[in-house]
């Protein structure tokens, strides 16, 4: 078969048209789709760098805001020895607060809030002058850890020698899901 020059030009023009496209779809494209995905990707790393950079200038306010809230944390990885920490915190104020200790008991029922928090309470027996109750309670009240007074009774011991008795229920936060994580 014999072409003219119009036919051999209109071959060759079809044939590296085929070529070009095909050279666009097989090199080109997925060069092209490669570049695509790497901007992406760098955008995306330098929004996380940005995110990281702003909390890295925020971090002494987070390290002030957890150094507030540490004691909430510290006070024990599972509910028994979250009651101990507390109940040696109470004893450590007492002795703080000149008040003598006549007894403390956990009690065993526990007042769920909201799911993953429980306030644990003791029940505990105070003798001492009534300003070293008053401060005994404010020590409580102003401790590290989430303790609240759910219940004061006091009692007049001896008027002469200005002795209280008190009955007190305390209750603190445990803090079931971050307990059992840490299991």
């Amino acid at each position: 078969m014999k072409f003219g020059k119009r036919e051999k030009t209109l071959t060759f023009l079809i044939g590296g048209l085929a070529v070009i496209f095909l050279f666009e779809r097989v090199a080109i494209s997925p060069f092209l789709n490669r570049l695509k995905f790497i901007d992406t990707q760098m955008l995306v790393n330098e929004k996380k760098i940005a995110r990281m950079l702003y909390i890295d200038s925020k971090k002494d306010t987070i390290l002030d805001t957890f150094n507030n809230e540490e004691s909430y944390i510290r006070v024990g990885t599972t509910e028994e020895s979250a009651l101990a920490a507390i109940m040696k915190e109470i004893e450590e104020i007492t002795k703080d607060s000149g008040v003598t200790l006549l007894s403390m008991k956990p009690d065993s029922t526990a007042e769920v809030i909201e799911g993953d928090c429980v306030v644990k309470k003791v029940n505990l027996s105070i003798e001492g002058a009534q300003r070293n109750i008053i401060k005994f309670l404010y020590k409580i009240d102003n401790s590290n850890y989430p303790l609240r007074l759910n219940r004061m009774d006091f009692k007049i011991k001896d008027k002469e020698k200005n002795l209280m008795e008190a009955d007190i229920e305390a209750g603190f936060i445990c803090f079931l899901k971050s307990m059992n994580n840490q299991k």
